[in-house]
């Protein structure tokens, strides 16, 4: 699961996937995400100053959580036979 969270007033980000598309309509021009990401390939964070700035100061924070390890199941063991 990746969190972005993007501290500027004039910045915004767009979360893409392998294809450069945005991975959901809540992952584009945003300041802050949240997520599972597919396990397909390559992704991007897009940074793009809001229209009319040429620049702006902008601090980015990304937090990579592993997804959890499957927990294993406990089979019964049949009796044994005579």
């Amino acid at each position: 699961q990746l969190t972005a969270l993007l501290n500027s007033d004039g910045v915004l980000m767009s979360i893409l996937g392998s294809d450069k598309e945005p991975l959901g309509a809540n992952a584009q021009r945003v300041s802050f995400w949240q997520g599972s990401l597919p396990d397909d390939g390559s992704y991007f964070i897009q940074l793009r100053p809001v229209r009319g700035l040429n620049r702006s100061d902008y601090r980015l924070e990304l937090t990579l959580n592993s997804a959890p390890s499957p927990s294993p199941t406990v089979s019964p063991t049949p009796p044994p036979g005579p």
